[in-house]
């Protein structure tokens, strides 16, 4: 069973399939299409406006999402790969900080703008092994077994 997501996002894609022109509707293979199709979502009715562009369509994030995927593996050149990629990869980068500062945040208690917070430096700490580990490693050396 396919998330509603998706399968609305199949149904999206197929439309925009239906209105490339012949030439480039061969070029994404047949299975791809067939998987689509099996997998859409019947209920949902998605018209494509050919008078809009396609920013101005109202596509699903997942559905623009396998459109770049088919863009990029079959009708991009080497560099239209290469700059998709990077702008992917510069995407990424601010998702993970936008993530990483509202984590960080997230906890944070709340600091008058008085308070000092005074770190105090790290110190090494020895390791020493618990009795039950030493045991064991002995009787392990004792009868042969790492």
């Amino acid at each position: 069973m396919v998330d509603i997501k998706y399968a609305r996002a199949y149904t999206e894609v197929l439309e925009l399939i239906k209105h490339l022109c012949e030439k480039d509707r061969m070029k994404i293979p047949n299975e791809k299409i067939e998987f689509y199709e099996q997998n859409k979502m019947d209920s949902y009715s998605f018209v494509l406006d050919p008078n809009k562009e396609l920013q101005e369509q109202n596509i699903s994030k997942e559905a623009s999402a396998i459109i770049l995927k088919l863009f990029m593996d079959y009708f991009a050149n080497d560099s239209q790969k290469r700059v998709l990629s990077q702008i992917l990869m510069n995407n990424k980068i601010i998702e993970e900080r936008e993530k990483g500062s509202f984590n960080d945040n997230l906890f944070d208690k709340k600091k008058s703008e008085n308070e000092i917070v005074k770190s105090e430096p790290l110190q090494m700490v020895e390791y020493k092994e618990n009795i039950f580990i030493k045991i064991k490693k002995i009787i392990f050396k004792i009868l042969h077994i790492k």
